[in-house]
C-alpha cells in the first residue's frame, strides 16, 4: 500500500515535470513566434520605405519635384538649390527628362557681373515674356544683377539693349524666334530661339538645366 502510495507521488511529481517542460517548449515557441513577426514587421517597412513613390525623381544627380500650383492646371517641376547660407526652387514649366533642345554656349558664367533679359518688341507674347522671366528668375536666384529690355525704342519704357552690348561682364540673353529651336551664343550675347513661342519655353528651360548642372550638380 505504502508502495502504491510512493508511486502515485512519483507519478504525480514527473507529471507535474512534464508539464513544466511541456509549458517551457510552449513559452519558447510563442518567444520565437513574436520574434518572427517582429522581424516579419521591421522588413515590411524597409521595404515600403525603400518601394513607396518618392515626391522627387533624380536628374543627373539634381532632385526635381513635380508640383501643381493651386489654381493653376499646369505641372511645375521644381528644384532646390543653396548655396550654402540661402535656399530658392528654381521653377521649370518642362520635366527635364524631355527636354532635348540644342545648347551650343561656352563660359556661361565667366566673370558674369550683369544680366539682361531682351526681346524685340514685336515677339513679346506672352510665351516669350514667360521664358524670358523664368530665365531672368532663375539669375536672381544666383544672385546676378538682372535687367529686362527690348531690342528697339519701344513704348513701354524699356531700356534698348541688342546684342551689341554684350561685354564680357554683362551677359546679354536675346529671346526671339526663328527657323530652328536652339540656344546658342554669338560673342557674349546667348540667344535663346524657338520655332514658336512655346518652344522659346523649351529652350529658356534647357539653357537653365544646363546652368544647374554647371553650378550645382552633386
Amino acid at each position: 500500500m505504502e508502495e502504491k502510495k510512493e508511486k502515485s507521488k512519483k507519478e504525480i511529481e514527473n507529471e507535474e515535470r512534464e508539464k513544466k517542460k511541456r509549458q517551457k517548449h510552449l513559452e519558447r515557441q510563442i518567444a520565437i513566434l513574436l520574434i518572427v513577426l517582429a522581424l516579419a514587421f521591421i522588413s515590411f517597412m524597409v521595404a515600403y520605405q525603400l518601394l513607396k513613390p518618392k515626391p522627387y525623381f533624380e536628374y543627373e544627380g539634381l532632385k526635381v519635384y513635380p508640383a501643381k500650383i493651386k489654381g493653376v492646371n499646369t505641372l511645375f517641376y521644381l528644384i532646390p538649390i543653396s548655396d550654402g547660407r540661402e535656399k530658392a526652387d528654381i521653377v521649370l514649366r518642362n520635366d527635364p527628362r524631355k527636354l532635348d533642345v540644342s545648347v551650343e554656349v561656352n563660359n556661361l558664367l565667366d566673370g558674369i557681373n550683369m544680366v539682361w533679359i531682351t526681346y524685340p518688341p514685336y515677339e513679346q507674347d506672352s510665351s516669350a515674356v514667360l521664358a524670358g522671366n523664368d530665365l531672368g528668375s532663375f539669375t536672381s536666384k544666383i544672385s546676378l544683377n538682372t535687367s529686362y529690355a527690348m531690342t528697339e525704342t519701344n513704348s513701354s519704357g524699356y531700356p534698348e539693349i541688342t546684342c551689341e552690348n554684350a561685354t564680357s561682364k554683362v551677359r546679354v540673353f536675346l529671346i526671339t524666334l526663328g527657323n530652328e529651336t536652339k540656344v546658342y551664343s554669338e560673342n557674349n550675347c546667348i540667344i535663346v530661339q524657338g520655332e514658336d513661342y512655346d518652344s522659346l519655353i523649351k529652350a529658356a528651360d534647357t539653357l537653365v538645366v544646363k546652368w544647374l548642372l554647371t553650378l550645382f550638380k552633386p
